[in-house]
């Protein structure tokens, strides 16, 4: 059985046959499956909330994420071009997720700045990572009310208290989202 996701679409394989193609609301649930003798069909579907995007799937991103336009520094002929782009997730509810950002673009000069943000308004550097090699992760895991950041497998120094978190904050300059994954539990 093969489940595929791209935001609120679905598709359920069953050994390469399609069996459900459907659009969702974003939820939490489970597949099941009834066999009687030989045959299997589909009895209940629902899922958990769950998102990979990549490729051609990645256009839906901006479903989930607000999206800056690509702001461009120094465009003049002799000045070197700088691209950033923000890319904000709100955060609702108090349930644990795990987040992650899959980043390519230019060897050199690529940066990714991770904040939180308060609902006072103020907001905390969660971590800034610049001339990593490409491509490279920025995985994000909150449970317990905590806030973990991983940047190419390497943990960042602290961990954030998420108490009146109202939003992510990701900006990267001279590098591209190539990938984005979503769960929440």
């Amino acid at each position: 059985m093969k489940i595929i996701r791209e935001y609120d679409r679905y598709r359920m394989e069953l050994d390469g046959v399609e069996a459900v193609d459907f659009t969702y609301p974003m939820a939490k649930g489970k597949v099941g499956l009834q066999a009687v003798r030989c045959q299997v069909k589909c009895y209940g579907f629902t899922l958990s909330k769950h998102i990979n995007l990549w490729g051609e799937s990645l256009k839906s991103v901006g479903r989930l994420l607000e999206i800056s336009p690509q702001i461009v520094i120094g465009a003049c002929k002799r000045c070197a071009r700088e691209r950033r782009r923000q890319y904000k997730r709100k955060l609702k509810g108090n349930g644990a997720f795990t987040e992650s950002y899959t980043i390519s673009g230019r060897k050199k000069g690529n940066r990714a700045v991770v904040w939180v943000k308060y609902e006072d308004g103020k907001k905390c550097l969660v971590c800034d990572v610049k001339d990593k090699e490409l491509p490279y992760d920025i995985y994000l895991k909150f449970t317990d009310g905590q806030l973990m950041c991983m940047a190419d497998g390497q943990v960042c120094d602290d961990v954030f208290r998420m108490e009146k978190a109202c939003e992510i904050e990701v900006i990267l300059e001279d590098a591209e989202l190539d990938g984005y994954s979503l769960l929440c539990l």
